[in-house]
């Protein structure tokens, strides 16, 4: 089977959808011919692997011109096209798949449109928020547009969790049947090169903010919000590493890959109480209606006293279980 991984970006970017991209290429020569088709001025080079760049310094218009004739040569000789979702990279793919009928699958890893109004500052919202209601300007709504229509004519869709089929399907009118879940890969844990020994009472949130009154701030505890720093993820990792305790404040579905980083470490987690929350925790941490800050509170202090015991349910995020996904689903469609 010959496969082209078309993805937005590659190593040395830093995105996940460029460090996604590098690996599951990697994964893949061992058993099939892959050929990667990126945006790039500069690449890191992988043993074994055939990567073609398209200038990504040209205007818009010219660069993903060539992306698709680039992409129509090399699907002649291939079986089938894996995006990684960017309109830049999924409008080519679906314009070959018409012309060749060669088969295509689009990996959800982000809502583009979305992603992009946040840069903008057009909006502060949730991405179910922002799909219930968006805040567009013309290139916002156009991106949209086009990605709803690359999803509808793609042969299958992959999402992070079941939790995303829902509101997804719904949002953008897509049959569940074209959505398979397939969940991310636990992020690599970075070998740092001093101790990282559990800090007592550091509590490190991610999200919002507890937003905790002096009257119920709780003696000697450390809160560290990681909303409101910008770290590397050397920085990050070690943040998890010696919290005691890990606060998942978020309040809808989405599309980091925080939480599952935090079971597979086996970390004490208390999580706002949501569907997808229920779905990746599995009996791996603890949930509560974050509105009712008395129980909040009460949880922390009981956690913290006496722990709780993390079933871990990591073997869903490794590279053989997403593996064995992914090779069924290009069965499937072949």
């Amino acid at each position: 089977m010959k496969i082209i991984v078309a993805t937005p970006l590659f190593p040395p970017e830093i995105e996940a959808i460029a460090s996604y991209s590098k690996d599951i290429a990697r994964h893949l020569k061992d058993k099939y011919q892959v050929q990667i088709l990126t945006y790039a001025g500069q690449i890191e080079a992988v043993e074994g692997l055939e990567i073609f760049t398209i200038n990504k310094r040209q205007l818009i218009f010219f660069r993903i011109w060539q992306y698709f004739i680039k992409l129509l040569k090399l699907a002649k000789q291939a079986d089938l096209i894996y995006v990684q979702n960017s309109v830049a990279v999924s409008l080519p793919a679906i314009l070959v798949k018409i012309i060749t009928g060669k088969k295509v699958i689009i990996n959800f890893i982000e809502d583009e449109a979305w992603k992009r109004a946040r840069h903008l500052q057009l909006t502060d919202k949730s991405w179910q928020d922002f799909l219930a209601k968006a805040e567009f300007n013309f290139k916002i709504k156009l991106i949209s547009q086009l990605q709803v229509w690359t999803l509808r004519q793609a042969d299958q869709v992959i999402v992070s969790s079941q939790a995303l089929v829902r509101v997804l399907g719904k949002s953008y009118n897509l049959a569940e049947s074209k959505l398979v879940v397939n969940y991310p890969v636990a992020t690599t844990p970075i070998i740092l090169p001093f101790e990282q020994s559990i800090k007592k009472n550091q509590v490190l949130v991610f999200g919002q903010d507890l937003a905790l009154t002096k009257a119920e701030k709780i003696n000697d505890l450390n809160f560290i919000l990681l909303g409101d720093k910008s770290l590397s993820k050397a920085e990050i990792s070690y943040l998890i590493s010696t919290s005691e305790l890990v606060i998942y404040n978020i309040r809808s579905e989405n599309f980091d890959n925080f939480l599952i980083d935090c079971i597979v470490a086996g970390k004490n987690i208390l999580a706002h109480d949501t569907s997808y929350a229920q779905e990746i925790l599995g009996q791996s941490g603890n949930l509560v209606d974050f509105n009712n800050k008395q129980l909040v509170l009460e949880k922390i202090q009981h956690l913290l006293q006496q722990g709780a015991e993390n079933k871990n349910t990591g073997n869903r995020f490794t590279w053989e279980s997403h593996l064995n996904k992914l090779e069924g689903l290009f069965k499937k469609i072949l």
